[in-house]
C-alpha cells in the first residue's frame, strides 16, 4: 500500500498542541509503516529528519496549502490512503483517508472561536465524518463527534505520555508557583483563572505562589493580557510565551502544582505530562481531562470564580499526586494508528 502522511504540523515554529501531537507521533508511524512494507510519502512545507525513512516532497504555498497542494498532489502520485493527523481533510483527495479529529471544541464553545475558523472546522468536520475514517484522542471525544455529526466511523487512539527530554538551559523559576501550559487563548479560560488566581491572593494574602503561564499567543491573548494588567496581583503573575520542550519539562518539574481550566479539550498531554512528573493538577471536569487526568486529581465540575478559588487553594494546601501514566509508548500509538490506515 502507498501511505500519504500530511506533515505540514511538523515543521512549524514553535509547536504546541497537534503540532506537538504530530511530531511525536509521526516518526514511529513511518517506521511502523515502513515495517510492514508499505511505500509512506510524506507532504510538507519543508523537509525535516523527522520524516526519515519517507519519501519527501515539498511546497512552501501560503494559503490553502491543503486543497490546492495535499490532496491534488497525493492523488496524482497514486496514493493509496492519506494520513491527516489534523483537523483539515481536502476537498480533492485520494479514495480513501483517515483523518485526526482532535476536539469539537468549535461546536461546543463556538464563541471562543473566530467566526470563519469555526465555519471551516465545521464543515471540514462534517466532510470527514461522512467520507473517511475518524480517529480520535477519548471516547468522550468519540461520543462527541458521533452526536454532531452523525454515527460514521470514529475510532479512539489515546495518546501516549510526553518523552521527558534533557534541559537544554535552566531558569530560575519564581518558586513557588503553579503552572498553567498552553496556548493564552480564550477557550483556555484563563480569565477565570486569572480572576480566581487574584482573588485567591487577596482572600488569602499569606499565600506565596505565583502564577506562571507558558504557552504563545492564540486567539484572544491581547484582551487576556489586558484583564491581567488591572489584576490587584499582577505583579505575581507571570507570562513567559513560548518555551522550548526542555524548559517546559523543568517548569513542569519545579511547580507545585499545574493548572488546566479548559473549557474543553479532546484530551491533554499536558495532564498526561503532570502525572508523568507525578507532579498534582487541578483541571476543569470535562470529560476527556478526566480520562487523561484519571482519578487522583482535583476537578473542578462548575466554572465559577468561586469554585476555582477553593480549587487552586486546596492544590496549594491539599495537593493530590497524580496516578502514574498507563504503561504506553508511541510507538504502541502508531501502531494502532497504522492498522487503521492498513485495514
Amino acid at each position: 500500500m502507498h501511505v500519504g502522511i500530511d506533515g505540514s504540523r511538523c515543521v512549524l515554529d514553535k509547536s504546541t498542541g497537534v503540532e506537538r501531537y504530530c511530531l511525536l507521533v509521526l516518526p514511529p508511524l513511518i517506521k511502523e509503516l515502513k515495517k510492514k512494507g508499505h511505500k509512506v510519502t510524506v507532504y510538507a512545507r519543508k523537509d525535516s529528519s523527522i520524516f526519515t525513512g519517507a519519501i519527501v516532497k515539498t511546497s512552501d504555498l501560503r494559503y490553502l496549502w491543503s486543497h490546492l497542494y495535499l490532496g491534488i498532489k497525493a492523488q496524482f502520485d497514486g496514493v493509496d490512503c492519506l494520513f491527516v493527523p489534523s483537523h483539515v481533510l481536502p476537498i480533492i483527495r485520494p479514495k480513501k483517508n483517515v483523518i485526526y479529529i482532535h476536539d469539537v471544541c468549535f461546536e461546543e464553545f463556538p464563541k471562543v472561536y473566530p467566526f470563519f475558523q469555526r465555519l471551516y472546522l465545521r464543515l471540514t468536520g462534517a466532510n470527514a465524518v461522512r467520507t473517511s475514517s475518524v480517529i480520535t484522542h477519548s471516547f468522550a471525544t468519540k461520543n462527541q463527534i458521533e452526536n454532531i455529526f452523525g454515527a460514521g466511523r470514529v475510532s479512539v487512539v489515546k495518546p501516549a505520555s510526553i518523552l521527558v527530554v534533557k534541559n537544554e538551559k535552566s531558569i530560575a523559576w519564581p518558586k513557588p508557583y503553579l503552572l498553567f501550559v498552553g496556548r493564552i487563548e480564550t477557550k483556555k479560560n484563563l480569565f477565570m483563572l486569572l480572576e480566581a488566581y487574584d482573588l485567591l491572593l487577596i482572600n488569602n494574602p499569606e499565600i506565596k505562589h505565583n502564577l506562571v503561564l507558558i504557552g504563545k499567543d492564540g486567539y484572544g491573548a491581547q484582551e487576556i493580557n489586558h484583564f491581567a494588567e488591572k489584576l490587584r496581583n499582577k505583579n505575581r503573575i507571570i507570562f513567559y510565551g513560548y518555551a522550548t520542550d526542555g524548559l517546559r519539562d523543568q517548569a513542569m518539574r519545579e511547580a507545585s502544582g499545574v493548572v488546566l481550566p479548559s473549557l474543553c479539550e479532546g484530551s491533554s498531554l499536558v495532564l498526561l505530562e503532570a502525572r508523568a512528573t507525578r507532579v498534582p493538577f487541578v483541571a476543569s471536569a470535562c470529560e476527556p481531562c478526566i480520562e487523561a487526568g484519571g482519578n487522583a486529581g482535583i476537578y473542578v465540575k462548575e466554572n465559577l470564580v468561586a469554585n476555582w478559588v477553593v480549587a487552586l487553594k486546596n492544590l496549594i494546601l491539599k495537593p493530590v499526586t497524580p496516578a502514574p501514566v498507563p504503561n504506553r509508548n508511541w510507538e504502541d500509538v502508531a501502531r494502532e494508528i497504522s492498522e487503521i490506515i492498513t485495514s
